[in-house]
């Protein structure tokens, strides 16, 4: 992103967050990660993002992503990362609900592929 955006990683896991990092940054794509919902906002209203790489795995990471969504510019696009069902409901499902523009499943390879793609659109 040479227009000195990035993409954004939000994840509670450390691990996951570093792993993202360095897998987009072998694409040439700068990543910035964050813990949590309120970080990444404080991050979105100072810095130039293209896009957000929301990692969701359990119900309370849904309804703080959703609360995310209401809170963001809608033309940032967010690409989830997730597994699995919840009460029923497919995750690809939530997430089209929410407005996001990508799902990815996990586990997945390569999965920045779904980011890369949105961060990229951004910037036409």
């Amino acid at each position: 992103m040479g227009d000195g955006s990035f993409c954004l990683i939000v994840s509670d896991t450390f691990d996951v967050q570093d792993l993202y990092v360095l897998t987009l940054r072998t694409q040439r794509i700068r990543a910035v990660s964050v813990g949590g919902h309120d970080d990444a906002i404080l991050v979105i209203r100072c810095m130039p993002v293209a896009a957000v790489l929301y990692d969701v795995e359990r119900l309370p990471g849904w309804e703080s992503l959703a609360a995310f969504r209401r809170e963001i510019q809608s033309s940032i696009p967010i690409v989830v990362v997730s597994s699995g069902l919840t009460a029923g409901r497919s995750y690809r499902l939530l997430a089209r609900q929410l407005g996001c523009a990508a799902f990815i499943a996990r586990p997945c390879s390569p999965f920045y592929r779904g980011a890369g793609d949105a961060a990229r659109r951004q910037r036409r």
